[in-house]
């Protein structure tokens, strides 16, 4: 089994003196860049983005860093992605990725609550079990959890890095002397294996496709840490994608409908959609070379 593509990105947030900084450093094969965003800590309203591009397939002459003006203003939080839209980005990745920062911040709310107006962390838990209910599997299922989030976090102490999250996505092929980044080398079987980590979760995904038609023939999930054993409970939902094509890759709410709808982990729908985007980015710049 030989390697053909890898791509990872870490995301941070840090409370600093200027306001809430969020950043995702994203590193493939072929590409490293980063995008930051400066956010108000009581509105998360966006005070300043950049996007950087250090190391791109067309060489040097793509690496720059620019600002989004766009940015400017819009609300880092569940209604951003309408905004987010509507900008113009030069690729499907930088808007990916700073959607990817809106999401970091969302979850660093957690440890912002005096900031945004919470008189204590159970005002905040009750907020959030009423506007996420039916939502996700944890907020589906309130009634059949067990552990409570601020119980599921209460270990930890939080400085100035509020929040990190680190994905990691690698595309196999089965034939032993796959070495160039080469079209051909997609006629083999295919494993594409990814992980995701953040400060209150961690699970795994893992889809062996047929070589010729794309079509997975095997998926298993695992998580080794989330907030209630509910959430495990979805983990065996990943066998629904097994007869699903992935080149192309399904779309996010035909992947959200195979594994449980709102019943669904919304961390395992990422995965999924960010193992097909991994086939397809790798697809892409074979077809280019």
């Amino acid at each position: 089994m030989k390697g053909l593509f890898n791509r990872q990105w870490l995301c941070t947030v840090k409370k600093l003196p200027e306001g809430v900084r969020a950043e995702t450093h994203y590193l493939d094969t072929r590409r490293e860049m980063s995008v930051q965003m400066l956010v108000d800590p009581h509105s998360f309203a966006v005070r300043k983005a950049t996007v950087e591009t250090y190391r791109a397939p067309g060489g040097r002459e793509f690496c720059r860093s620019r600002e989004i003006p766009e940015m400017a203003g819009v609300v880092a939080y569940f209604d951003a992605g309408r905004e987010l839209r509507k900008i113009p980005w030069e690729n499907e990745l930088e808007h990916n990725l700073m959607a990817e920062n809106v999401r970091a911040v969302i979850q660093a709310e957690t440890y912002l609550t005096k900031e945004r107006g919470y008189s204590s962390a159970e005002e905040y838990d009750d907020y959030w079990r009423e506007m996420y209910r039916n939502t996700c599997r944890y907020y589906s299922n309130l009634e059949r959890v067990k552990c409570t989030w601020f119980e599921h976090i209460a270990d930890q102490e939080r400085f100035g890095n509020l929040f990190s999250r680190h994905h990691s996505y690698t595309l196999y092929s089965t034939e032993n002397n796959s070495l160039s980044f080469s079209s051909e080398n997609l006629s083999p079987g295919l494993i594409l294996t990814g992980t995701f980590h953040d400060s209150f979760h961690e699970l795994g995904l893992v889809l062996e496709l047929d070589g010729s038609a794309k079509t997975v023939v095997s998926a298993r999930a695992h998580m080794l840490r989330g907030p209630d054993d509910v959430c495990r409970e979805g983990m065996a939902e990943a066998a629904n994608l097994v007869g699903k094509s992935f080149s192309p890759p399904p779309g996010k709410k035909e992947i959200a409908a195979l594994l449980g709808g709102r019943n669904a982990c919304v961390h395992l729908i990422d995965l999924a959609s960010n193992l097909g985007q991994t086939l397809k980015y790798y697809q892409e710049e074979a077809q280019g070379d």
